[in-house]
Parts: structure tokens; sequence; C-alpha cells
């Protein structure tokens, strides 16, 4: 019961902050923060414990999340927007993930320091996808509709419909058979 009560204080939180969220989202503390006011979530949504939601900003434009219905987000996993990442309905992460629209400038400054200016690009990932343990998806990467990621894989290209992918970088191994693929 005490669980229950103190997700639904986090909830409300996050509502009074301004997101936009169902009344059903599941979620423990410390999961927020930066600029929750641009994030925005459907029914059924879960994050699970240690997950992280880091939302920042570039060249002073909030960064903007949006998950879609029945979303699931396993232990550890960090999504990190700065600009733009769409995630849609039924998608699955598995933990310790890593979903980022931004990386960093390596060139030197003036100022001999590196990494001062970021370098973004909306993330995209479609309907129906699982996303397995250890994957990490770098920014401008568009994941179709069905798509399966393979534990461990580096996201670095866009992801076609109905794909299961593997490795690093990751790369089609083969595609989904009709009988799986949602509508």
């Amino acid at each position: 019961m005490h669980k229950k009560i103190m997700r639904r204080l986090h909830w409300l939180n996050l509502k009074i902050s301004g997101a936009k969220v169902e009344y059903d989202i599941q979620l423990n503390s410390n999961v927020f923060s930066g600029y929750v006011q641009s994030f925005q979530c459907g029914k059924n949504a879960w994050f699970s414990e240690g997950t992280r939601v880091l939302i920042g900003s570039h060249q002073d434009n909030l960064g903007a999340l949006s998950i879609g219905n029945n979303f699931f987000v396993n232990h550890y996993s960090i999504i990190d927007c700065h600009y733009e990442i769409t995630i849609g309905d039924r998608v699955m992460v598995g933990p310790h993930c890593y979903i980022c629209d931004f990386d960093h400038d390596i060139r030197i400054a003036s100022d001999n320091q590196i990494g001062s200016e970021g370098n973004v690009l909306p993330v995209r990932i479609g309907s129906d996808v699982w996303i397995g343990a250890g994957v990490i998806i770098l920014k401008g990467v568009n994941v179709g509709n069905g798509a399966v990621i393979g534990a461990g894989s580096v996201v670095t290209k866009d992801i076609p419909e109905n794909a299961i992918v593997v490795g690093n970088p990751a790369r089609v191994l083969r595609m989904r058979e009709a009988s799986y693929a949602q509508p």
C-alpha cells in the first residue's frame, strides 16, 4: 500500500510540474529530472526502479519527450532528451539501455575545452518495438514499427519496420515473419 501511495505522489508531482501524463503511469522516486513540463506519456506506462529520464535543453529550446501507451522500461535504463525523442505504443525497453538525442562536439575550442557545444537530432522509435538489455540508441535514429533490437546493440542508423537487428554497430539480421508483425 505504501508503494502505491508513493507512486501516486510522484505522478502528482509530475502533473503539478506541467507534464502531460495519464493517471496509470507507474514510477518511483528520482526517475525524472530537468524540464518535466515538456514530457508527455500515454496510458499504462511503467518506469522500473533505477530508471532515469533526463530532459534538458539545447540552444534555449527545451527537450521534448513523448511516449505512447503501454510503455515499459526496465531497471537502470536512461532516456536522455535535449531535443526530441518520440516513442510509440507498446514499446518495451530492457535493463541498462541508453537512448539519447545528442552528443558533444569533440573539436577543441579556443579555451581548450572539449564538448562545449552539443549536436542534436531527433530520435523516433515506432510502435511494437522490443529493445533488448544494454542497447544504446544514438541521435538521429528512426526505429521502424515492429523492430526488435538485440541485447548489447549500438544503434547508429535507421532500422526498418519489422527488422531484427544485432551488433555494434547494429545491422539487420533478418526480418520478422508476417505472423508476428503488428498491422
